[in-house]
């Protein structure tokens, strides 16, 4: 046995070895220079609070230098006459790990080509995406900025690199240990009990942070700022009962929380479940094994649990959730965008797109889903940006060919003509061509292959026929 052992971790720290020296062969999506910027006869949207027409938009060092009405005889700009709004937020991501590439810059790419300009991401082993979110901040890694809840938060044992708290005496000590990493949100999960969960979120405020996640699942009270998944909610999920319903609302306000359902999520395991869940468009830009093995409940357990164990059908949950989606909105409680992408099927940015048309389906205006995804999203947010495209804000931006409300109303994809983060300009020519040449790098190399080799030694199942 001993022998077997030191086999496999010597062939382990040969392909360790091997991916290290084929990392350099990985491609890179060139990081933009900082550029002013100015667009003539624009359409400046900002959702959920006003519209602006035949504009002229001027940025200067990444903030709005000006905005003035446009003169007749200002024309022959690249990008005039398009629709202006703040770039796409993403609240819930689980970015991959640096030692892993491809798939990271795949995933920040693909973000940028469907307008995300943000993306926050909502807990990782050994916060490995505070790394990412650096190195984006420093221009090294082209792709929408980065915010990180640092690792997850659970109270036992469970998932790697999580950080165990079990004693409410523990609490000020590891809040105070997140702040030295400079996280920029904390995320708990629902084996957290209700005591160490109220008093996270009370050092968390003291730190200036935010407390997200998955309600406590010993808790009568949701206990946190911004609840994930719509936790917590299982009666009106489950009933849809007016009282049930009303409850929700009412006690969401009375902490007060904001809810970012990822109803993407659910519609994706109502498919699972159907058997007609299939992945097409984006998914090519992404590596093969993510479909067949990360993807694949007869691999993953976490993903057999989470189909079997709803508690009721996928599809029932699903419709529930769009109900009770529905009733927040209606009593006033703040609806959020956000995907857990690129898990099960949701492609990075692809999958927001799919969520804010999934949140107008539930009964938000078209304005208002998008709101979820702009305006709202800056509210949760910390760092100061309100969104608002008014001179002197520091603003992300997403320049379209076409209105968004009517893409929304349609159903149909936002037309991105390119982003602007931080001041850098991104072309959707440019993005695509970066995608395809991942697509062609994660069919043909060695790198790919040699990761997919260990993705599926890591999950053994029943290889496909």
């Amino acid at each position: 046995m001993r022998a077997a052992i030191g086999v496999v971790a010597g062939l382990l720290l040969l392909a360790a070895a091997a991916l290290a020296v084929l990392v350099g062969s990985v491609p890179r999506a060139p990081v933009p220079a900082r550029a002013d910027l100015r667009i003539a006869h624009a359409t400046l949207i900002e959702p959920g609070i006003r519209r602006r027409s035949d504009q002229t938009l001027s940025i200067h060092d990444g903030r709005v230098a000006a905005i003035e009405p446009s003169l007749p005889e200002e024309t022959g700009g690249v990008w005039d006459g398009l629709f202006v709004m703040p770039g796409l937020v993403d609240l819930h991501v689980h970015l991959p790990p640096p030692f892993l590439p491809a798939e990271l810059r795949a995933t920040l790419t693909l973000f940028l080509a469907h307008g995300v300009t943000t993306v926050r991401d909502a807990g990782s082993p050994w916060a490995w995406s505070l790394r990412t979110r650096d190195e984006v901040e420093a221009g090294d890694l082209a792709g929408p900025r980065v915010l990180s809840c640092g690792p997850l938060l659970v109270g036992q044992e469970s998932w790697p690199g999580a950080v165990v708290i079990d004693d409410v005496g523990e609490v000020r000590r590891v809040i105070e240990g997140l702040r030295r990493q400079r996280v920029d949100c904390v995320k708990v999960l629902d084996t957290v009990s209700p005591p160490v969960a109220a008093a996270l979120r009370e050092e968390a405020h003291a730190a200036g942070l935010r407390l997200i996640g998955h309600v406590p699942s010993a808790s009568v009270r949701l206990l946190l700022d911004e609840v994930q998944h719509l936790t917590g909610l299982e009666a009106a999920l489950r009933t849809r009962h007016p009282a049930a319903l009303s409850k929700a609302v009412a006690d969401s306000l009375a902490e007060p929380a904001a809810h970012t359902p990822t109803l993407v999520v659910l519609e994706r395991f109502a498919r699972a479940s159907e058997r007609r869940i299939v992945c097409g468009g984006s998914c090519r830009f992404l590596p093969r094994y993510f479909e067949t093995v990360l993807w694949d409940p007869d691999r993953i357990p976490a993903l057999a649990a989470m189909l079997i164990d709803l508690g009721f059908a996928p599809r029932e949950r699903f419709e529930g959730a769009k109900q009770v989606v529905r009733a927040l909105a209606q009593g006033g409680v703040p609806i959020l965008a956000g995907t857990d992408s690129p898990a099960f099927f949701n492609v990075p940015g692809a999958s927001l797109q799919e969520e804010i048309t999934l949140l107008h389906e539930a009964g938000l205006s078209a304005e208002a889903a998008l709101a979820a995804a702009t305006m709202r999203a800056h509210e949760a947010l910390p760092g100061g940006r309100s969104g608002r495209i008014e001179p002197g804000e520091a603003v992300d931006f997403v320049l379209l060919r076409s209105d968004p409300m009517l893409a929304i109303e349609a159903h149909m994809p936002l037309d991105v003509a390119a982003v602007v983060v931080d001041g850098r300009l991104y072309s959707s020519e440019v993005l695509a061509s970066q995608l395809r040449e991942f697509e062609r790098f994660s069919e043909g190399s060695a790198y790919a292959g040699l990761v997919e080799a260990g993705v599926r030694f890591l999950f053994p199942g029943a290889e496909p026929p």
